[in-house]
């Protein structure tokens, strides 16, 4: 617990000393949990990377009672002090609050034991080199037939790795582009199959907000059928969006094997 910007090698036994510490300092009961994030970031500018940017870190949410009153507090330092004032802090806060007669832990024998694999966790993302790759490409094609385009790839988690607006490329557009990547990462299919189902099965699906139903948007899966990101593409005509997220995708063809 003394490097703040690591996490201490049992995650575990520093959630449990946390909640001893919360006790020990007031607090009937408390429940806390510790969540790891990256993050990749990559800009480019006529064709050629300016920034590629990662960054990693922790963030840990802890909640005291104090018979009704409850508190939640968070911190990304994993640092001693700081999880001392944490703990501080939260207990303080409980105290000050009104009590919350809905507040409370779960009993042990309403708590899940049997957890099903729900598909969530996505191993893979796209590479630096392939997001370099699918942004150059899909750059040179835009300056090629004078399309202005907003670009955006994303994980399979939908979040966002690069973005890119061309000079003079539509404003509205970016939230397009970022949609239509959104929309085929969280479906392993393109926004133009999500055109043709809205279309001809569930014409629903066009007035769910963060859905886009149009060409442009593309999913990046690997050979093996893992998918690892999106792209999404928007500022000229849909169909010119379709293709020109289609030259970033075949230009990764063969990382993608």
């Amino acid at each position: 617990m003394s490097n703040s910007s690591a996490l201490p090698s049992d995650p575990s036994q520093l959630l449990n000393d946390l909640l001893k510490s919360a006790k020990s300092k007031g607090a009937d009961t408390a429940d806390a949990l510790l969540v790891e994030g990256t993050s990749s970031s990559l800009s480019c500018r006529l064709g050629k990377p300016e920034d590629l940017e990662r960054s990693e870190g922790w963030d840990l949410g802890l909640r005291v009672l104090i018979g009704k009153q409850q508190a939640v507090v968070s911190s990304s330092d994993l640092g001693a002090n700081a999880l001392s004032e944490l703990v501080d802090r939260a207990v303080a806060m409980a105290r000050a609050v009104p009590e919350d007669a809905y507040a409370g832990l779960a009993d042990p024998d309403q708590l899940a034991t049997d957890i099903p694999d729900l598909d969530e966790f996505d191993p893979s993302e796209p590479s630096a080199e392939q997001m370099i790759e699918m942004a150059q490409a899909c750059e040179e094609k835009a300056i090629q037939e004078g399309w202005r385009m907003n670009i955006a790839i994303m994980d399979a988690g939908g979040n966002l790795v690069y973005f890119e607006r061309m000079d003079r490329a539509f404003l509205k557009s970016i939230d397009i582009a970022l949609i239509k990547a959104e929309s085929s990462a969280g479906f392993p299919f393109s926004t133009k199959v999500l055109e043709e189902i809205a279309s001809t099965r569930v014409p629903g699906i066009a007035h769910i907000p963060g859905i886009a139903t149009f060409e442009g948007g593309l999913p990046v899966i690997t050979a093996s059928g893992e998918h690892i990101g999106s792209i999404g593409v928007s500022g000229a005509a849909a169909s010119d969006d379709g293709i020109c997220a289609q030259v970033a995708i075949d230009a990764v063809a063969v990382d993608l094997q």
